[in-house]
Order: structure tokens, then sequence, then C-alpha cells
């Protein structure tokens, strides 16, 4: 069976009880990072290999993850082993390079210089969450766009200027990326993207700093 590339996103819900036991919001983040360090050891027993990513998002009580798996019943197992004080989203993805092959025809001499999913997990990443349109532009335009916008991160990426892994997700209009770079070299990058450059107020960007778990 092919493999298949999920992202999942789990939130401590307030509403869960052990958190009445806590003092300050200190004490829930420990728990939380002790609770899913656990969840990943019981993954990795269970099913070797299915996860990509994990990381929790700085500050808060929210944890996302990449994993990659062939059954949907490892999905649900893997959910499953969480605590039931999480709520939970599931998002089916691409790989962006899949992607730049196929579609975008992008020089193959860039996609094969990509080193693969590789992020520092002693340092802080960046997660990007970006929704786009191209309304007033032709679908031939918009592809040329999109061309440009793997050429140029993909074309970093495989020439070493930085670390990181992209995804689209399936069926809709939006990305998602991990990057390990500071805040001011993200916000440097982000002025020079065609997606941001060329479509303007039609991207809408979330970004958190993420730690890996």
């Amino acid at each position: 069976e092919k493999m298949q590339v999920y992202f999942i996103q789990f939130t401590y819900n307030k509403n869960g009880k052990f958190h009445n036991d806590a003092v300050t919001y200190e004490d829930v983040l420990k728990t939380l990072n002790t609770e899913i360090q656990k969840w990943k050891t019981a993954v990795q027993l269970e099913m070797e290999n299915i996860i990509e990513y994990l990381f929790k998002i700085t500050g808060e009580g929210s944890f996302v993850s990449v994993v990659n798996t062939a059954k949907n019943e490892d999905l649900e197992k893997l959910i499953g082993l969480l605590p039931v004080h999480y709520e939970v989203t599931v998002t089916p993805l691409r790989r962006i390079e899949n992607l730049a092959s196929s579609i975008t025809k992008l020089d193959q001499s860039i996609l094969d210089g990509l080193p693969g999913p590789q992020i520092d997990s002693n340092k802080t990443a960046m997660w990007m969450d970006v929704s786009y349109g191209y309304q007033g532009r032709t679908f031939e335009e918009f592809r040329h766009i999109w061309k440009e916008e793997a050429r140029v991160v993909l074309g970093g990426i495989a020439k070493g200027d930085f670390l990181g892994t992209l995804y689209k997700v399936a069926g809709v209009k939006r990305l998602l990326a991990f990057v390990q770079m500071d805040h001011e070299a993200l916000d440097d990058l982000s002025w020079t993207l065609p997606l941001f450059t060329s479509l303007g107020d039609q991207v809408n960007n979330v970004v958190k700093s993420v730690v890996s778990v």
C-alpha cells in the first residue's frame, strides 16, 4: 500500500480534569509535555517510524505532528493512544516536492538535491500555516507563481540555506511548513516569497514557534 502523509494537531482541552490540581499554567505545560513524551514512546513501540515530526507549540498547550502510514487503522490506533483531554484534528497532506515534480515541472536537479525531512531537534523551529487564493489570475498564471515559489523555497533548502520541510494540504489551497530559522530570517524570507509578493492580501499566514518533543 502507498504511504500517506497526515498532519495531526492536538490541543489540551481546558475542561480536562487534571488541570484542576495545577497551581499555575507552568504546571499544566509540564504535565502535557510528560504525557506527550509517554504517548510518543507508546506509538514508537506499536508502530516504528510512523512519526516524522512531533512539535510542541511554544508557550501553548498544543502539539503538531506529521505522520506517515499506509493503513487507516494505524492512524486510528495512534490517535487512540492519546489521553482523552485533547481535541484532535487530522489533515491529509502531500509532499511539496511531489507537487513540484508532477504539477509545476520544477527542475529535477533542485528536487534531487533535497536532503529529506530534517529539523534539528535541539533547536527551535517555526511552523507556518499558509492559505491562499488567486482571484484575478488565470490558472496558468497561478501555476507559474507556484513554480517560482517551489524554486525559491526548495532551491534554498537544496543549497543548504536553511532547513525545512513543506507540505500541501490535499485538495485545498493551503500549505504547511516547518523551517529552522530565527524570527528575523523568516520575516526577511517572507518578503521575497512569490506567493506573498504576487498574491498579496489573498495570502493568510499563521506562524508559531515550535520545539521538538
